[in-house]
């Protein structure tokens, strides 16, 4: 999920424009990640930052009760795997990032 949020903050007129981004759960296969890729091109495009407000990864271990390979991406079963991916994904916008919580 993102929400856009337009505010008018420097005396200068400046706008800053910030993007607040969470619950990605990449990893999952109901992660979007179409929607993020658009959202990550538009950061690019407008000269946008971003603030990430947590959940990166789905990030179940595999001896956790809640483990499911069904919910996950084939290539993306474990921790790792979904963290490497994550970093490929989020390094284009890493210099417009504000905030990160994991």
């Amino acid at each position: 999920m993102s929400k856009y949020i337009r505010c008018e903050r420097f005396e200068s007129g400046d706008e800053l424009k910030l993007v607040v981004i969470s619950d990605m759960h990449v990893g999952s296969k109901a992660f979007h990640e179409d929607a993020f890729l658009e959202c990550r091109q538009r950061i690019i495009d407008e000269d946008m930052y971003v603030a990430f407000a947590g959940d990166a990864l789905e990030g179940k271990k595999i001896d956790s009760p809640h483990f499911n390979p069904d919910s996950l991406r084939p290539r993306q079963l474990d921790i790792g795997k979904q963290l490497e991916y994550f970093c490929d994904l989020w390094k284009p916008i890493a210099d417009r990032t504000v905030l990160f919580m994991p």
